[in-house]
């Protein structure tokens, strides 16, 4: 099943993208660990690494250099720390 999921990667498939690349991504690298598959490991890291950037352009999903996250153009999202 964790297989045919990861599968879905070169297919071309429209919504592989942002938080669905990281998504399948991780299946792949719980699928490698548990077969004992490290070509699969890598293949899914390399997908991870590749997603994992900072898109400073407006109107393009992902991180952003203040450290919010948009996606689908519908709202930023950024993790605020409090000082105790």
């Amino acid at each position: 099943m964790t297989s045919r999921s990861f599968s879905v990667f070169g297919t071309g498939e429209s919504f592989l993208a942002g938080a669905n690349i990281l998504d399948i991504a991780s299946i792949g690298v719980a699928a490698g660990i548990l077969s004992g598959n490290t070509t699969k490991v890598g293949l899914a890291f390399e997908h991870i690494n590749a997603e994992i950037v900072v898109h400073p352009e407006p109107k393009v999903d992902g991180i952003k250099p203040d450290g919010s996250f948009s996606q689908h153009e519908v709202s930023l999202e950024r993790e605020t720390k409090h000082k105790s």
